[in-house]
């Protein structure tokens, strides 16, 4: 099982209004690591793993609407292609049967470190 959220799920935002989206990304994170102790309980075969980007080119900035400042810090920050998330999704799914990924944090080779990531 695959989870998709952010990077920002493991981190508190410095953007205005970005602890907010932090906090329901965070959520996820949470619930990933509920279902997964679950899972592991019930001696489940069904493994979960979480797989959180930073940024990525989409078209998700032409539908929202964010301030010029946002825009403009957006406009130069260094972003994934969505290809380089497909890949380790593929990754993931040809990993052997034994190994338990835990977190897949995927980032702009060059981007600034976020916290300790």
């Amino acid at each position: 099982m695959f989870l998709y959220y952010s990077i920002l799920g493991h981190s508190v935002s410095d953007l205005s209004l970005g602890n907010i989206y932090s906090i329901t990304k965070h959520s996820v994170t949470a619930l990933t690591e509920g279902l997964r102790k679950e899972l592991t309980q019930l001696k489940s075969k069904i493994k979960i793993t979480s797989i959180s980007p930073g940024a990525v080119k989409t078209e998700i900035a032409d539908k929202i609407q964010i301030s010029k400042e946002m825009f403009e810090m957006m406009k130069n920050l260094p972003m994934l292609e969505p290809k380089d998330v497909r890949f380790s999704h593929l990754y993931l799914v040809n990993a052997s049967p034994y190994a338990g990924i835990l977190l897949t944090l995927i980032v702009f080779r060059f981007a600034l470190r976020i916290n300790n990531y």
